[in-house]
């Protein structure tokens, strides 16, 4: 029977503890001596150049956990860690449980716990709500004989770049600004990303959503340099007998190989296929998954995998001189930390005994680390394949940094195996190597967060007089606050975003999107936005506005806000139904003079349609993005931040014939990873809704946040709705003609093949 050997670094893999099965498949012992060869994960924490005391350090690791969003060398990243630290402090450590029984949790130990115990996992996972089970992070370990769901586990990378900047916005707000971005950011594809970027907006940090998510994780990826390494270890030892000691092996040489992963109904929580019900979807997505496969071998350790013209690993370098894994796959290059020192003169140890029973003070707890020695491509690589070899330390260590692909649903699995020991070479006449240790498969997933979902409440039994009052000139037969709830769909309340978010998160595990929250998605009650926020992000929206008027295009007038709107302490009640309540034209120029330029300019039956828009230009061109800016704590946070609210503004019921389609209005995603969704159940929840749609909340969420995610309109809408110009310039990014990013009937709320495979992170166009 196998034994499971732990160390404080995580899990050893399984190995043998007899001659009769020294290693995992073993048929072959050299005469008189036994060896056996464990492999683990390596220390991720030692790759970082900073230590984590240091405000880059904490960057970098939160970085690598999926945490942290923002470029290391931006100018805002300081006070976006600040923002960052203190909510993973008091919204997600709290919830985390350590593998380590009684073990307490400080910041730092968590970041630290979090990178031995989630990078690579089994589910469940860390970082679930409490009272879920949690499992120890490291290599999914083999079983004998038929894999079982349990020889699967995730390779985690963050998965929520979301949109920084947009064509659409105005520089007033925009905080992403940093003329000297590009010029900090030491990366090897800096350049091409450089001209790239300044091409588009000279100064301004990318990415829009009008840029891909590929290009956008990239830019990142460039600056911290850990991102995407799994350091893997690999300890030979030798043993005189069945029961003699064991002994580290200090003149050997071990393989690193790719091995063929196990197939997916294997492990079917780790499989999305069976989720979607368009075969056009499937077909498409094959078709990308097999480009270049007529030239593989059938037992590729990568088929499948993303090939190199999407963004991929497969296919590059030329396999039969080693270069198609080695230099791509794994590392042959020297990594700080692991196989070179630090640049930054940081000094690495490692614990010796497991650091929950060590006392800092305590001399023998920890000792210097020792290097392991450089990976190099095999002598013959046609006859060890897929491999890369090492030598081994003295401790009897060889290591290798393992570095995945980017895109989610990639499949690797690792075998370490003894390829010569005491100037042995250890083959049985087959090639097959007699000590070696399989590892499970490990599939990429690409980690995507929530950390807040708020409302703006609104009372469901009636509405600020003034307001619904100011509706009679306007003939929309409004006779009390609740009539005027059912213009912006709010008879029946908001939806509860329980169900919804299950139904997305399934959508997003179509893309290998594992989407996480902070908060209880389950919970009864949704959080209100703290009337102290409300008020500060209206007053910061409203000085914005003012101060972006002169910007818009010339001509037009220059209007009394503070008049047009309610004041912000007015505004946060919960009686008044829009996001920005404002007054009436008829309300706003009544004390005005015929001769004031600040005069909305009117018509017999309304308003003229140059006010309406220039009025509307200022909201979603300054108030509404600022707004969102503040209640997402600048994009700083982990996560998205989705607010539910009942209409955007005032006049989305008092010129409802001017917006031909409310769905139109339902959602809207801004920078810095915000989004805003509008209406109630009587939109959502009882179709035909008054759109006549068939789109629901769930459908919304994940077309908002795919906008987050860069991901644009499609070019195809129903007939008679808006949205098909929007998208035209779009058709090369899309597939297919049902997507939920279009404004189309889509009731399964699914996205088209090309979107999920933008946000697998392949490189679509």
């Amino acid at each position: 029977m196998a034994d499971i050997f732990k160390t404080a670094k995580g899990m050893f893999a399984n190995v043998a503890t007899s001659a009769k099965n020294a290693g995992s498949g073993n048929t072959l012992a050299p005469a008189g001596q036994f060896y056996r060869v464990t492999l683990r994960m390596g220390s991720i924490d030692d790759l970082f150049p900073d230590e984590i005391t240091k405000a880059k350090g904490r960057m970098e690791r939160l970085q690598v956990l999926g945490l942290f969003y923002y470029p290391l060398n931006h100018a805002l990243s300081g006070k976006a860690l600040e923002e960052c630290w203190k909510w993973v402090e008091e919204h997600i450590k709290p919830k985390t449980k350590s593998s380590r029984d009684n073990f307490e949790f400080g910041m730092e130990e968590f970041v630290l716990t979090a990178l031995e115990e989630r990078v690579v996992a089994c589910d469940p996972s860390p970082f679930k709500d409490v009272g879920s089970d949690y499992a120890e992070g490291g290599l999914p370990v083999e079983t004998p004989g038929a894999p079982a769901p349990g020889d699967f586990a995730k390779i985690r990378i963050p998965g929520g770049y979301s949109m920084r900047w947009s064509l659409g916005s105005s520089d007033v707000f925009s905080q992403d600004s940093d003329p000297d971005y590009w010029s900090r950011l030491d990366g090897e594809e800096s350049p091409e990303l450089k001209d790239k970027a300044l091409s588009l907006r000279k100064a301004h940090f990318p990415f829009g959503m009008e840029d891909s998510l590929f290009d956008h994780e990239r830019a990142v990826w460039s600056a911290n340099r850990a991102l995407g390494k799994v350091p893997l270890v690999a300890k030979v030892e030798r043993g005189p007998g069945v029961n003699g000691p064991w002994q580290p092996v200090n003149n050997a040489t071990v393989g690193f190989q790719l091995i063929e992963p196990y197939e997916w109904k294997h492990g079917p929580d780790y499989d999305r296929r069976h989720l979607n019900t368009h075969p056009d979807v499937e077909d498409f997505i094959a078709k990308a998954e097999n480009t270049g496969a007529s030239s593989l071998d059938p037992k590729h350790p990568l088929k499948g995998n993303c090939h190199h013209t999407w963004g991929g690993q497969r296919g590059r370098g030329d396999p039969l001189k080693g270069t198609g894994v080695g230099g791509v796959v794994f590392s042959i290059k020297e990594t700080p930390g692991f196989n070179a020192p630090h640049k930054t003169g940081r000094k690495l140890h490692r614990y010796v005994v497991d650091p929950a029973q060590c006392k800092k003070d305590r001399p023998d707890c920890r000792e210097l680390h020792h290097d392991v020695p450089l990976a190099f491509l095999p002598p013959d690589p046609k006859t060890y394949p897929y491999a890369v070899w090492a030598q081994v330390n003295e401790d009897g260590e060889a290591g290798v940094i393992f570095t995945p692909s980017r895109m989610g649903g990639d499949r690797y699995r690792i075998r370490a195996y003894v390829a010569a020991a005491d100037g042995k070479t250890l083959f049985d006449g087959k090639g097959t190597p007699s000590w070696k240790f399989d590892t499970g498969t490990m599939v990429v997933w690409r980690n995507i967060r929530i950390s807040r979902f708020l409302r703006k409440a609104t009372s469901d039994s009636f509405v600020y007089e003034k307001l619904w009052k100011e509706t009679e000139p306007y003939s929309l037969n409004i006779h009390c606050g609740k009539d005027y709830l059912a213009w912006a769909g709010l008879s029946h309340g908001f939806t509860h975003p329980k169900k919804p978010l299950d139904t997305l998160r399934e959508r997003f595990r179509t893309a290998f999107c594992e989407i996480e929250f902070d908060f209880d998605p389950d919970s009864d009650k949704v959080e209100e936005i703290p009337p102290e926020d409300y008020v500060e992000a209206y007053k910061t929206a409203l000085s914005v506005a003012e101060a972006g008027m002169p910007t818009l295009p010339p001509g037009g007038r220059f209007y009394d806000l503070r008049r047009l709107f309610l004041s912000a302490e007015d505004a946060a009640h919960s009686d008044v139904v829009a996001l920005f309540p404002m007054h009436s034209p008829r309300a706003y120029n009544e004390p005005l003079a015929a001769t004031d330029e600040s005069r909305l300019e009117t018509t017999a039956t309304g308003l003229t349609d140059a006010a309406f828009e220039r009025v509307t230009d200022i909201i979603y061109r300054f108030m509404f993005p600022t707004f969102m800016r503040k209640i997402a704590k600048n994009g700083f946070l982990p996560g998205l931040t989705i607010l539910q609210a009942g209409i955007i503004h005032s006049w989305g019921v008092l010129f409802a014939a001017k917006f031909k389609n409310p769905m139109a209005l339902g959602g809207h995603a801004t920078p810095y990873g915000a989004v805003a969704i509008f209406y109630g159940k009587d939109l959502w929840e009882k179709p035909p809704s008054p759109a006549g749609m068939d789109f629901d909340y769930a459908g919304l969420l994940a077309h908002e946040l795919g906008h987050c995610l860069h991901r644009p309109h499609a070019p195809f809408a129903d007939p008679g709705e808006p949205g098909a110009a929007d998208g035209e310039e779009n058709t090369e990014k899309h597939s297919g003609n049902d997507c939920v990013m279009a404004y189309k009937c889509c009731p399964d709320a699914e996205f088209c093949a090309k979107c999920l495979l933008a946000l697998r992170g392949y490189d679509i166009v």
